[in-house]
């Protein structure tokens, strides 16, 4: 009758257990990660036998310009109007995207001691991620702004999809806001930490960098997962661009991915073992810089899968890197100035 009792008693906590594991709520599956055709073009060593180039890229300095007098927080490039903003303490100055970088205008605004982390734009608005985690969204051409709450941690990186919706990605997913109800509508979670830079595909999909090293290709309509999932990068994805067909990963690991449009196959170009700091795509297309931690520039051609330039420059505190044309780029240091280099072939 006991050894009855206790299978009576073994049966019941059983089910019990059963019970509460089928309540809890259970974690969907992970996107699953493709396998991608990968090659990987870096410095070779030197042989004797081979004759030298008979010309090769040389870096050389033409100025330096003080864009501002406060500590550099955040910039845009907007290529469609020419228009490079700097954000500082409490204001935006926007300079025109060209050598030497003449001042255009200034906005100033009453953040009350926050700093500006990111930026975004369309023709009526700017879009100013700030440090206590809020979405601050001010009229181009009116002392007019609201905010919009519910970001955790850093607003990295702002999209504007159309006249009425913004893509923000912050610590923890990309979110999707109405203007016209000043709120967040739709969520995408990933399953890495920090979803850092942006890029716009088509009308309905988007791709987001994370901090783990991971691209994930969403459609606009899916919140619940992405629809795939590559991990190529060791580091973080800090920077993302597109010519034509060709997406281009920038990342903390020290190398740069050129990817075909469907990510079955990429190209790694790996010019040190520095973390890369900043990069960007020449205007045309045709060339690839990047500045690394330890202060050295690359330039790559995808086009003909050469590292073509890797020398180091004397820049004090660099922060990041914009392209001017296929020939000059700018640095940018934390201080506010702007180190404008060409480059030459000797």
């Amino acid at each position: 009758m006991t050894c009855y009792l206790r299978l009576i008693n073994i049966i019941l906590i059983l089910l019990s257990f059963s019970s509460c594991r089928s309540a809890s709520p259970e974690r969907p599956a992970e996107t699953s990660i493709h396998p991608v055709e990968q090659e990987t073009i870096s410095p070779r060593k030197t042989n004797s036998t081979e004759s030298p180039p008979p010309t090769r890229p040389k870096l050389s300095l033409l100025r330096k310009r003080t864009l501002s007098s406060e500590p550099l927080d955040s910039f845009l490039v907007d290529r469609q109007n020419q228009i490079l903003l700097i954000a500082s303490g409490d204001s935006v100055k926007f300079f025109k995207l060209a050598e030497g970088f003449p001042y255009l205008s200034e906005k100033r605004l009453h953040l009350e001691g926050r700093r500006i982390t990111s930026l975004g734009m369309d023709k009526h608005h700017l879009f100013l991620g700030l440090s206590d985690s809020t979405l601050l969204v001010s009229a181009k051409e009116e002392e007019r702004s609201f905010p919009v709450l519910g970001f955790y941690r850093r607003i990295n990186s702002i999209l504007p999809l159309d006249e009425n919706t913004l893509l923000v990605a912050d610590c923890a997913s990309a979110k999707t806001v109405d203007l016209s109800s000043r709120r967040i509508t739709s969520e995408y979670k990933s399953f890495s930490y920090d979803i850092c830079p942006l890029l716009l595909l088509d009308n309905d999909h988007f791709i987001t960098g994370t901090g783990s090293g991971r691209i994930d290709v969403w459609s606009r309509t899916n919140t619940i997962k992405p629809l795939s999932s590559i991990k190529q990068h060791d580091g973080e994805v800090i920077h993302l661009e597109r010519d034509g067909n060709t997406i281009f990963t920038f990342s903390r690991d020290g190398s740069v991915g050129v990817w075909n449009n469907n990510f079955e196959k990429v190209l790694f170009f790996i010019a040190r073992s520095s973390p890369i700091l900043s990069g960007a795509l020449t205007p045309d297309g045709s060339r690839i810089l990047v500045i690394y931690e330890d202060h050295y520039i690359a330039l790559f051609s995808h086009k003909e899968r050469k590292i073509l330039l890797c020398e180091e420059i004397n820049v004090k505190r660099p922060k990041s890197l914009i392209t001017l044309d296929e020939n000059n780029f700018a640095v940018l240091s934390e201080d506010g100035t702007a180190s404008i280099f060409t480059i030459k072939e000797e």
